[in-house]
């Protein structure tokens, strides 16, 4: 089932923290002629004595209509759950790569 949501204009064009990914980012927008939004969710996680904080991040597509931006659901090696929104940076540069691989071998 799609997720369907909307996204706050300060969550909207956010700089990522990595020129190289922003560079994929960007291409990966004009290649598909979508509007991709990646957005950045800081969790703060608490054990006894320790405290972490990590930076997840959500891919958002704009598909129109109620609930304008489809959020995009990641497949996790070793997940405990089928639903993961929010994730790494890495697994994130591995999406936009991969798109930029398909885009290219369709290209004649």
């Amino acid at each position: 089932m799609t997720c369907t949501t909307f996204l706050h204009d300060g969550e909207l064009n956010l700089p990522l923290p990595d020129p190289e990914l922003q560079s994929i980012f960007d291409e990966a927008k004009k290649r598909t002629g979508s509007n991709w939004q990646i957005v950045p969710l800081r969790v703060n996680r608490r054990k006894w004595f320790r405290a972490t904080t990590e930076t997840l991040y959500g891919v958002y597509v704009y598909v129109g209509g109620c609930g304008p931006w489809q959020q995009i659901n990641f497949f996790r090696e070793g997940s405990k759950s089928s639903i993961n929104l929010y994730v790494p940076l890495e697994v994130v540069a591995a999406y936009f790569l991969g798109m930029l691989v398909v885009q290219k071998k369709e290209t004649p």
